[in-house]
Formats: C-alpha cells, structure tokens, sequence
C-alpha cells in the first residue's frame, strides 16, 4: 500500500486555520496602517495648501466687495434687445473732438 510517509500528515501537525486567519487580518492591518503613515504627508500638506488658497480668495472677494461696482452701458439693437454690455474699465472715455470725422458720421449699430 505505500510507506506511512506517503499518507496524509497527522492533523494536529497542519497549521489551524484561526491562526491563519488572524495572521492574515494582523498583515492587512498592518498593510493599512503602511499605507496610511506613507499618505499622511501629502494629505496634510494638500490641506495646508488649500487653506492657503482660501485665505487668499478670502481677501480678494472683501476687495471686491469694498469698491463701486463697475457702470454698465447697454448697447441695444433696433428692437430695443440687448446687443452689447460696455464696462467702464474697458473703454477709454474720449470727447467728440477725440473722434474721426468718419467715425462720428457712422451709424452707431453698423458695420465696423
């Protein structure tokens, strides 16, 4: 029939399997708490710098709010629609005289 080798070993010398479980949660642990000391520098400097971004956003929207609001020119087509939106800090003021000729007899809605 065979050597006594041969046979299945004595059940007592297998490993149980309790221990194997609890060496596999003990390295998943493990694997975690690995992967959670590696992680922590960049998700405390990410938060650093966010918080960084929202001081300075912050600021700028106090700014903002502090002055005037730009004045809005409404440029209007034939209808009476809305066409254009002129702000103040785009347009350089000019008296008629700062304008051509030619421009000044131009129809203000035609072709440029």
């Amino acid at each position: 029939m065979g050597s006594p080798a041969a046979e299945d070993p004595d059940p007592h010398d297998r490993p149980d399997r309790l221990l194997l479980l609890l060496r596999g949660a003990v390295a998943i642990a493990l694997a975690g708490l690995l992967t959670a000391a590696l992680l922590a520098p960049v998700a405390i400097g990410a938060g650093t710098l966010l918080a960084r971004a929202a001081t300075g956003v912050g600021a700028t929207t106090a700014g903002v709010l502090d002055r005037a609001p730009d004045a809005v020119t409404v440029v209007t087509d034939a209808t009476g629609r809305p066409m254009a939106l002129l702000y103040r800090r785009f347009r350089v003021p000019v008296g008629r005289s700062g304008v051509s000729g030619r421009d000044r007899r131009r129809p203000a809605a035609g072709p440029w």
